[in-house]
């Protein structure tokens, strides 16, 4: 299966509805192409895929994204179990210009302690009996 994740931006379709479309496209089966689309960050979209992943029963999963992004996507998802690869996906440096690129890698080493506290606090709650799952 193929999961594809990612809200509406400004507006068109979803992130994960043009993935999806260039997967099926590319020669993916749409059925076995699996949606998300309510997301509107990281952090959620990450949190769905992983009440995704659970109640379809699978144990694994590849992260695809930029180069400076999947560290921070694939340690939500190893810290609800799920076990991860990453794949960088091609011309994230080459597509930005020098500035560009090192304002996303330091957005990134910013992100991950504050990630870390968010998922924390997401396994509290998760914990806690009577909890609303979040996807």
């Amino acid at each position: 299966f193929l999961l594809v994740t990612g809200g509406v931006g400004g507006s068109g379709p979803s992130e994960a509805d043009v993935m999806r479309d260039l997967a099926v496209a590319a020669g993916v089966p749409g059925e076995r192409v699996v949606t998300e689309t309510a997301s509107s960050s990281t952090f959620t979209s990450a949190l769905a895929c992983v009440d995704i992943i659970e109640s379809r029963g699978w144990r694994s999963a590849v992260v695809v994204s930029d180069a400076y992004h999947v560290r921070r996507a694939a340690m939500v998802l190893r810290s609800f179990g799920i076990r991860v690869s990453t794949s960088a996906a091609p011309g994230g440096r080459q597509a930005n210009t020098r500035w560009r690129w090192w304002y996303y890698v330091v957005r990134e080493w910013i992100a991950l302690p504050v990630y870390r506290l968010r998922i924390a606090l997401e396994r509290f709650r998760r914990r806690r009996p009577g909890r609303r799952p979040t996807a």
